[in-house]
């Protein structure tokens, strides 16, 4: 259910930020199709329930936009 929403909103003109707790190729590749479909896709592997390793994520990436992409 969520690579089928992920694509639902890429195709809506969102960005798109995938978790897993994990490195995982799957999500990795969707994150591929995504950015060759000209969306700013991107992946995080981090445990979700230690803040410490969400907050070491989000300082080492670029911040994304919030705005739908414009046609």
């Amino acid at each position: 259910m969520g690579f089928a929403l992920a694509r639902t909103f890429a195709a809506a003109g969102h960005n798109i930020a995938l978790h897993a707790r994990s490195a995982d190729s799957r999500v990795d590749s969707l994150t591929t199709e995504l950015s060759r479909a000209d969306v700013d896709a991107r992946d995080y592997a981090a445990d979700a329930s230690d803040p410490r390793q969400l907050c070491a994520r989000r300082c080492r990436r670029p911040s994304m936009s919030s705005a739908p992409r414009q046609p």
